[in-house]
């Protein structure tokens, strides 16, 4: 009687319990698909302070460094001094290769297709395609006006000036405001990381500083991985360039390396001037060049940055991968560019979370051993009580 009494209303309980577990589950859906929906809004404002971030991550060691010579101010505004001009050159240096090459392939395009004693149709012409009832004046005629047609399309890039002012502001604009923002991180960052970990509230501060310790742990193994591996691909880009003979090797490298930290995007913009360099040295080189540029993004995608930013930010090589496959999938390029910090966070977040739970449930993590000897332990102290009783 009384075990049935027990079973009825053990039962409600049991209902009551699985309805409020599932209500708690189906509001934390719905509380992340609306801060989904929000941060859709402000994408580019947290895109933005996420640069910022890890700009004034880079930074710090050597801002600590001038600090020990220096007041704080000078020395932050001592390391973008340099900051600034090592970009201003580094532009220069680009944007006035950028502009010799684009002439020299101009002339090349002009003498490889437009000219009827060029390469291209002398290899064509070359070639047995009476079959084809093709001849060398209608190939000639064919490739002229490709050519032109190629011509035609360059020159509206003049007609889209305004497009390309706006675009050339906007980057800008943005660069300042990262700056800005770095920079205020920069001098109230050890402050506001120092307040949090002393002033919160007592039952949260353990917490507060984890949360604070991890971020400055991953946010700097990211920066660090992440230029050692800009720098294992400069540096082969570099060399393969110089060896196989593609003119401005050293600019390439540099290049490579600035456009590292760009996921997909840079490695595509580098992969398009190697091969326009590469083809002022003939096709055989451009060919070199392009099967490099596919095996290094090969080597990159599937070993380097798993293994080198992965472990730099606490992940497996294999977590790290899918981080960035599912980030940029979901994101585009923002979502690549942070997969690795994102998932390292989170991954921090949930194992302390575990270990906690750990920690104020000890019984639900027993061994067998240990929960035997437990249930002998209860079984003799109840033979003793009985005993006793007697």
């Amino acid at each position: 009687m009384n075990r049935g009494t027990e079973t009825r209303r053990e039962q409600p309980w049991n209902w009551t319990r699985r309805l409020v577990i599932s209500l708690t589950v189906l509001v934390w859906i719905v509380l992340a698909l609306v801060i989904g929906w929000l941060l859709q809004w402000v994408i580019g404002s947290l895109i933005l302070l996420a640069v910022a971030v890890l700009l004034a991550y880079a930074l710090y060691p050597a801002v600590t460094f001038l600090q020990r010579y220096v007041p704080r101010p000078l020395a932050i505004a001592t390391v973008y001094l340099v900051l600034f001009m090592g970009l201003c050159v580094l532009l220069y240096f680009l944007g006035r290769t950028a502009f010799q090459e684009a002439r020299s392939l101009e002339q090349n395009i002009e003498r490889a297709i437009i000219r009827g004693d060029g390469p291209i149709i002398t290899f064509l012409a070359s070639l047995n395609l009476d079959w084809l009832n093709i001849s060398k004046q209608q190939i000639y005629d064919t490739l002229l006006q490709f050519g032109r047609q190629l011509g035609s399309q360059l020159g509206t890039l003049s007609q889209q000036a305004a497009g390309i002012v706006k675009g050339v502001f906007n980057v800008v604009i943005n660069t300042l405001i990262v700056a800005t923002m770095s920079i205020y991180l920069l001098i109230d960052g050890p402050r506001v990381a120092r307040w949090l970990k002393t002033q919160t509230p007592r039952s949260q501060r353990k917490n507060v500083t984890f949360l604070v310790e991890t971020f400055k742990r991953i946010g700097g193994g990211y920066i660090r991985g992440q230029l050692l591996l800009s720098t294992i691909l400069s540096t082969l880009t570099g060399l393969y360039m110089a060896i196989i003979g593609v003119p401005y090797a050293v600019f390439l490298g540099v290049l490579a390396f600035v456009l590292s930290f760009i996921p997909v995007i840079g490695a595509f913009i580098t992969g398009i001037l190697c091969i326009l360099l590469a083809l002022t040295k003939g096709w055989i080189i451009a060919v070199l060049a392009l099967a490099f540029l596919i095996a290094i993004q090969v080597l990159e995608s599937n070993i380097l940055s798993p293994r080198i930013v992965g472990p730099a930010v606490g992940l497996h090589p294999v977590v790290s991968l899918l981080a960035l496959l599912a980030g940029g999938e979901l994101f585009g390029i923002a979502g690549a560019l942070f997969a690795s910090i994102t998932a390292g966070i989170v991954q921090a977040i949930i194992i302390a979370a575990w270990k906690t739970w750990k920690e104020s449930h000890p019984d639900e993590f027993t061994s067998d051993g240990d929960e035997s000897e437990k249930t002998q332990k209860l079984a003799h102290a109840s033979e003793v009580e009985a005993a006793s009783g007697s």
